[in-house]
């Protein structure tokens, strides 16, 4: 009885240690993500953009997400000089933002994990304008990749606009 329970209890040790890692190497795939997605609409990269999807996506809807990155583009505006986690529509973690020189390219790898998820709010913070950015990650066993991106300006108090430009893989919403 007592060999049983201490094997469950490594058994238990060791599952609850990879799902932490896999939280952690997920939340910094959003950051990436983040940082690439913003490197992208600031230098005009429309591969690099349409890269962050998931391949199958891409191929599908290639030229669809080009003209969401346009509208994005142009939309957007000024250069990023902070970011933060945006929790709802007008409370955000700006206290704690995080101040960057500038964006870039920021490469990253699949999980360990065979499926993964996530959905992820930010609050960017232009030398222009202020943003809330949302977007949709997944990863299976053949690929990984954004499935959703929306891009609103942020206005205190107002929830998520139905006028947000973006994609996602069921509907296009255009402003």
């Amino acid at each position: 009885m007592k060999k049983a329970l201490t094997i469950l209890l490594i058994v238990l040790f060791l599952l609850l240690s990879a799902s932490c890692s896999s939280l952690q190497d997920l939340s910094a795939i959003r950051g990436k993500v983040l940082i690439t997605l913003v490197y992208a609409i600031e230098n005009d990269d429309v591969d690099v953009f349409v890269g962050q999807f998931k391949p199958s996506l891409v191929k599908n809807r290639g030229e669809e997400l080009e003209q969401v990155f346009e509208k994005i583009r142009n939309y957007y505006q000024g250069n990023i000089v902070a970011f933060a986690n945006q929790l709802t529509a007008d409370v955000s973690t700006r206290g704690e933002l995080t101040h960057i020189p500038y964006a870039l390219e920021v490469p990253y790898e699949a999980l360990s994990v065979s499926t993964a998820s996530m959905s992820a709010y930010y609050y960017v913070q232009t030398d222009e304008d202020e943003y809330l950015l949302r977007f949709s990650w997944e990863q299976n066993e053949k690929e990984y990749g954004l499935t959703a991106i929306h891009i609103v300006r942020f206005v205190p108090g107002i929830s998520w606009p139905n006028n947000a430009i973006g994609y996602d893989m069921e509907l296009t919403f255009t402003s």
